[in-house]
C-alpha cells in the first residue's frame, strides 16, 4: 500500500489518496493475513499493535523520512451486520433495528447488537473512532466510509434509514461517505438523497454549515440542521422513524429569528416528495406533526438582524441605536473593550441605549441582537472629545489636531487587539503638519477597522493636509 501510494503521488501530486479499505468491524483491527489464518502471529511481531494503528504509523513515517503524503483519507467499508442490509426484511423488529442501529456510527454508549458486540469493546462510535485513529496516529488525515449500506431500498423505512445517515455523515463530519450502491431513480433511498440534494425538483438543497441540532430520542425522531451560506436560510431536516402514529414536534430555534413563513417539505410511505402549506412560526417555535415514517424538510428564512449606530457623545458616553426588527419585545446589547470577549451589557426593550460611566479615549465595540434572534454587525465609538469639533475649509490644522488623532486611532487599534502605531516626529506646536502624519493615522486606522470588521473608508487627496483629510479619519475613529 506504501509502494502504491508513493507512485500515485509521484504521478499526480494532486491525486487523493484513500486508503485502509476493510471490508468491515474486525478488519479494522486484525491484518488480513490473521484474518485468513485464524490468529494473532502477525499483530504479535508487531508488537501487539492494531492493524489501522500500526497502517498510520507507517504512513506518518513515509512523509516524516520523505516529506510527501502518500495517505490523503483514511477509508473503512462498514455493513450493518444485523440483517439490515441483506435480509430485505420489513419486519417490525428489522425496522426497528434499523432505526437504532445507526448510533453505531456515532454514538459513543451505545453497544452494537450483532455479533459485532462480541470483540474489540462493541461499541463501534465509527466516526468518532476514525477520528481517534487519525488525531493518534496521522493527524492532518481526512476520514470516510466507502462502502455502506442498510438495506430496504423498496420500503420508506430504507428512506429513513438513509436520511438519518446522510444526517450523521454532515454532524460528524464526515469527509467522505459512499453508498453501495448507487440508487436506481425514483426508489425511497433515491428520494431521501433528493431531500437533501434536490428537494425541490430544480437545484435546492440542504445547508452546508452545519448547525448544532437536539432531540430526546434518535430512535423515534432524528433531528439535523444546517445553514445554506448561498442564501442564509436554516435548513431543518426532521426523520420521523416511528412506524405508527403521528408525532407532534415543537421545533425551537436559539439565535435565529424566524420569518414569518417556514416552507415545508415531506417524503413520507406514498413516496413522493411534497410541498405541503407554510408553517407560520410563534416566536422562535415551530409546531408541527410528523406523520410515522417520514422525512420533513423545513426551510427557514432569518428575519435581518438590526442594524447598529454607536456614536460617542463625549469622553464617558457612548450613544448606540439601531433598526427595529419585527416582533421583537426586546434586544440584548454586547459590548468589548481592549480586544476583550464581547459580553452581554444590558437587555432593553427599546431601539436606543446610552452606555455611560466610560474611560476617555477609549475605543468601545458593540452589537446587538433581537432576544433570541441574530447579532448585527460590529459598530465602535472611541471616547475622544476633538477640539475644535467643527473643522472647514478655512480651519489651520495644527498639531493638536493629529496628537489627539493618534490617541483616538490607537485606542481603536487597542480594541482589535493590535500594537500600537508608532508615529514619525514628536508632534508639538512649532511643527507644520506633512503628508507622511497623515498616511500613517490612515495606515494605522485602516488596519483597525479591517480587524474589527468595519467598512472600508474612502479618502480625498490632496498635496496639502487640509480640515477635510482630518475629518475623514475624525469619522474613522468616532
Amino acid at each position: 500500500m506504501r509502494d502504491l501510494g508513493a507512485i500515485i503521488r509521484a504521478k499526480d501530486a494532486n491525486a487523493i489518496i484513500t486508503g485502509g479499505e476493510e471490508w468491515g468491524w474486525t478488519g479494522y483491527f486484525d491484518s488480513g493475513i490473521d484474518q485468513e489464518n485464524g490468529n494473532t502471529d502477525d499483530r504479535d511481531a508487531h508488537g501487539g499493535a492494531n492493524w489501522y494503528d500500526w497502517m498510520l504509523d507507517q504512513f506518518q513515517q513515509y512523509e516524516t523520512e520523505n516529506g510527501t503524503r502518500i495517505l490523503d483519507v483514511l477509508t473503512v467499508h462498514f455493513y450493518p451486520q444485523g440483517g439490515e442490509f441483506w435480509s430485505g426484511s420489513t419486519s417490525t423488529e428489522m425496522q426497528e433495528l434499523r432505526n437504532r442501529s445507526t448510533r453505531s456510527l456515532w454514538d459513543p454508549d451505545y453497544t452494537d447488537e450483532s455479533w459485532m458486540s462480541c470483540c474489540y469493546g462493541g461499541k463501534v462510535k465509527l466516526i468518532p473512532r476514525l477520528k481517534e485513529w487519525v488525531a493518534n496516529h496521522y493527524p492532518g488525515t481526512q476520514i470516510g466510509i466507502t462502502e455502506y449500506n442498510w438495506g430496504d431500498i423498496d420500503h420508506i423505512n430504507g428512506a429513513t434509514t438513509q436520511a438519518d445517515i446522510l444526517g450523521i455523515f454532515g454532524r460528524e463530519d464526515l469527509d467522505v461517505g459512499v453508498r453501495w450502491e448507487a440508487p436506481a431513480i425514483g426508489t425511497f433511498i433515491a428520494n431521501s438523497f433528493r431531500m437533501f440534494r434536490n428537494y425541490d425538483g430544480a437545484g435546492s438543497k440542504f445547508g452546508d454549515t452545519s448547525v448544532s441540532a437536539t432531540v430526546p430520542d434518535p430512535d423515534e425522531v432524528s433531528a439535523f440542521a444546517s445553514e445554506r451560506t448561498s442564501d442564509g436560510k436554516l435548513t431543518i431536516m426532521l426523520i420521523a422513524k416511528t412506524l405508527t402514529g403521528a408525532t407532534p414536534v415543537t421545533v425551537q430555534l436559539a439565535n435565529f429569528t424566524p420569518g414569518s413563513s417556514i416552507q415545508r417539505w415531506e417524503l413520507d410511505s406514498d413516496n413522493a416528495i411534497t410541498q405541503l402549506t407554510n408553517l407560520t412560526p410563534a416566536g422562535n417555535a415551530i409546531t408541527l406533526t410528523l406523520p410515522a415514517q417520514s422525512i420533513t424538510l423545513l426551510v427557514v428564512s432569518e428575519v435581518p438582524p438590526p442594524t447598529l449606530t454607536a456614536t460617542a457623545t463625549s469622553t464617558s458616553q457612548v450613544s448606540l441605536t439601531w433598526t427595529a426588527v419585527a416582533g421583537a419585545a426586546n434586544y440584548e446589547i454586547q459590548r468589548s473593550v481592549n480586544n476583550s470577549a464581547f459580553a452581554s451589557l444590558i437587555t432593553v426593550g427599546t431601539t436606543s441605549h446610552n452606555d455611560s460611566g466610560l474611560t476617555a479615549n477609549t475605543t468601545y465595540l458593540y452589537k446587538v441582537r433581537a432576544v433570541g434572534g441574530g447579532l448585527s454587525a460590529v459598530d465602535a465609538a472611541t471616547t475622544t472629545v476633538f477640539i475644535d469639533p467643527t473643522l472647514t475649509a478655512g480651519t489651520i490644522i495644527k498639531a493638536a489636531h493629529f496628537n489627539e488623532l493618534r490617541t483616538a486611532v490607537n485606542a481603536m487599534r487597542a480594541s482589535a487587539g493590535l500594537a500600537p502605531q508608532v508615529f514619525t516626529d514628536t508632534l508639538d506646536s512649532s511643527m507644520k503638519i506633512k503628508l507622511i502624519h497623515l498616511t500613517e493615522l490612515r495606515t494605522a486606522l485602516d488596519a483597525a477597522r479591517a480587524t474589527i470588521g468595519l467598512s472600508t473608508l474612502t479618502y480625498s487627496n490632496d498635496a496639502k493636509v487640509k480640515a477635510a483629510h482630518v475629518n475623514e479619519v475624525r469619522t474613522g475613529v468616532k
